[in-house]
């Protein structure tokens, strides 16, 4: 079972860019019951349920990595809509530029708190594992 109410861990959700449903994902948390969140594979995006990202462990974040990479040989799909709505209420998501201790990182957030949605390239810059080139990076290239 997830951390969701029941209703809506049996429910797909459609993806906030081309409107095709969200693989679910079960994934380890640092709680006894798994973390569920939503995969777009064809848009490479992530929905997570408010605290839903805090609560992965290890081992969850490497299977969402894993699923992420898998889906990085697949096209990208169009978007078929302009701009984004939580899967949730339906509200146009805000975009936000979180701090991490590895720098800033934009994402959409609900501005009802139901949750936020990443890019895998952004998932990745916040837990650190790619990072913008440095002054001295840039001029080399």
């Amino acid at each position: 079972m997830s951390d969701r109410p029941e209703s809506t861990a049996a429910r797909q959700i459609a993806c906030p860019r081309c409107r095709t449903a969200m693989r679910p994902l079960q994934l380890q948390s640092h709680r006894t019951r798994p973390v569920t969140v939503d995969h777009c594979p064809d848009c490479r995006l992530v929905w997570f349920d408010q605290f839903e990202s805090v609560r992965l462990d290890g081992y969850g974040w490497v299977r969402l990595l894993r699923e992420m990479e898998a889906s990085a040989k697949r096209p990208l799909a169009d978007a078929r809509v302009a701009r984004p709505a939580c899967p949730q209420c339906a509200t146009t998501l805000n975009a936000v530029k979180n701090r991490t201790r590895f720098g800033l990182f934009a994402s959409l957030e609900c501005p009802q708190r139901h949750g936020h949605l990443h890019s895998h390239s952004g998932l990745l810059a916040e837990r650190g594992l790619v990072r913008p080139l440095g002054l001295a990076e840039r001029r080399a290239l």
